[in-house]
């Protein structure tokens, strides 16, 4: 009987330490705000299907985006004859030539991670698709400046918040990355103190979640 008690006392204690996910409070907002930073890093955007091939006349992506993050480091490039249709189809591209179904062999670069890279790579379901992202920093929530009282949005119960965040977690090798042209905004990214509104939405199974997670 003594024992019952104790594990009624515990979970009545517990109970009373958790903020209730439905709740219209700062706490419960920054919370929420800060389930969503962990999920969606500050980060250079990248494709959610790696190892990915790029055919040789892909000049922009090859000597641009690539080449820059493999002075990072982050990816490895190198050689390759690969079948097109088949990376169009795992990119979910359409194909508009008319031969989807055929191989069709061209030359090009492989664009595979490095183990630097896989350290700070990051796939997120976005919706209906996944993206992904070399995670740079994270936002952690310093305020909830004000917010407004849940009304009906299209048939939801939508609160609108204002926050304020600064970085957090932010890799070791910025400085490198601020270095390259392409990047450099990334520098004021992972330092600033941003002040920010987001759409809080109201759901019976998770509680309130930022409107971007709503699937």
């Amino acid at each position: 009987m003594k024992n019952i008690f104790l594990i009624v006392s515990l979970l009545l204690l517990n109970s009373c330490g958790e903020i209730d996910k439905k709740e219209v409070s700062k706490e419960n907002f920054k919370k929420v705000l800060n389930e969503y930073y962990n999920r969606h890093c500050i980060g250079i955007d990248m494709d959610a299907n790696m190892p990915i091939y790029e055919k040789e006349n892909s000049v922009h992506e090859i000597k641009s985006k690539y080449t820059d993050l493999e002075k990072l480091g982050l990816v490895k490039l190198s050689d390759a004859e690969f079948d097109i249709n088949k990376e169009y189809k795992k990119r979910g591209e359409i194909n508009w030539s008319g031969d989807a179904d055929k191989v069709k062999l061209v030359k090009g670069k492989k664009v595979e991670l490095t183990e630097k890279g896989k350290k700070v790579y990051k796939v997120i379901d976005h919706k209906s698709r996944k993206k992904a992202k070399f995670c740079l920093a994270s936002y952690e929530i310093t305020a909830i400046t004000n917010y407004t009282k849940p009304e009906n949005v299209m048939g939801m119960s939508m609160a609108k918040v204002n926050y304020t965040a600064k970085p957090t977690k932010i890799v070791a090798f910025i400085d490198e990355v601020s270095k390259i042209d392409s990047f450099k905004y990334y520098k004021d990214k992972t330092t600033k103190e941003i002040s920010e509104r987001a759409n809080l939405v109201l759901t019976e199974m998770k509680g309130w979640i930022h409107h971007r997670d709503f699937k």
